[in-house]
């Protein structure tokens, strides 16, 4: 069920804040389409059919081989998951061996410690281990800090 959560939060491609307003619509990886929309200098995400409109708290932060924007609700019905919705985003993404590359990156960065602090709700968007295949090595070295987590990384 985590697969399902998580490509609802997931659209490929490469989008800052410029062009997701400039399209207005885009389709996420569990082929929803959303609707992105501006209202008194607020961003908002709403996947059709649904009554959830996600603000976006911060835009266009760059990672090495996209885009996230933080969002300040999840774009699905909790309940709906039962499996999942008593653990954290990180313990979902953590117990699911092909979010291994994107976990190790987490832990090393120190921004899974810090996510965990938060106290607050946020939206993990989480690429699988084939997604890091279409790096090159000095890319990954780069992302990497120490020698085990590029050990981690290729592994996978």
């Amino acid at each position: 069920m985590a697969s399902h959560f998580v490509s609802r939060h997931l659209i490929a491609g490469d989008f800052d804040s410029f062009a997701l307003k400039k399209y207005g619509r885009v389709a996420t990886l569990e082929g929803i389409n959303a609707t992105i929309a501006e209202y008194q200098n607020v961003t908002y995400f709403r996947l059709d059919g649904h009554y959830i409109n996600a603000s976006v708290l911060l835009s266009d932060l760059l990672a090495g081989n996209g885009m996230i924007h933080v969002i300040d609700k999840i774009m699905w019905h909790v309940g709906d998951y039962q499996e999942t919705r008593s653990k954290s985003s990180l313990q979902v993404l953590f117990s699911q061996s092909r979010f291994k590359v994107f976990a190790s990156l987490l832990q090393s960065s120190g921004i899974a410690s810090e996510l965990s602090g938060l106290g607050a709700q946020f939206t993990l968007l989480a690429p699988v281990n084939s997604a890091f295949k279409a790096i090159d090595n000095s890319t990954m070295r780069f992302l990497t800090d120490t020698d085990a987590v590029s050990i981690a990384v290729w592994e996978a």
